[in-house]
């Protein structure tokens, strides 16, 4: 198993629907993210967008330290487009015979709805909280954050 199952001709379209109905909206301008969350994983279909199976790799090894020292490992995944983290975390503790504690943060609820759905799809379990990544504060110690494509969304102050 070289690369996890992503569904994405299955959650496309449910993301689609979900993300017309849910995605947040600005209340200053009015603008909504439904136009990225909806598409993204059609553009990753086309192979016109990127995400964390395209470093799937780096993140399984990050994954893979983590669990051996804590086949338990709380693991935080902050920032989601979709659930490309998620099946990296999931693919590489099955492989390691590992149960992980996932959660995911997220400002957005299509994010996080996508991240229950992979996880009932893989018959397990993940934490999700719609909270602003910078305000959250966890009531545990995490063994492992993950992130991709999300730092880079912030000011370098």
């Amino acid at each position: 198993m070289n690369a996890p199952d992503e569904p994405l001709e299955i959650s496309a379209p449910l993301a689609w629907q979900f993300a017309a109905n849910h995605c947040n909206r600005d209340p200053a301008s009015g603008g909504s993210c439904a136009w990225n969350h909806g598409l993204w994983q059609f553009l990753r279909i086309m192979k016109l967008a990127g995400s964390a199976s395209g470093r799937g790799g780096f993140y399984r090894q990050a994954v893979r330290s983590a669990l051996e020292r804590n086949a338990s490992a709380s693991i935080l995944v902050s920032g989601a487009a979709d659930y490309a983290m998620l099946a990296q975390i999931l693919h590489e503790a099955q492989l390691q015979g590992a149960t992980p504690s996932v959660t995911v943060v997220d400002l957005c609820e299509t994010p996080l709805y996508l991240n229950r759905w992979y996880a009932d799809y893989r018959n397990t379990r993940v934490n999700t909280i719609r909270a602003d990544i910078l305000e959250f504060r966890a009531p545990e110690q995490f063994d492992l954050i993950c992130t991709d494509a999300f730092l880079g969304r912030f000011p370098p102050d």
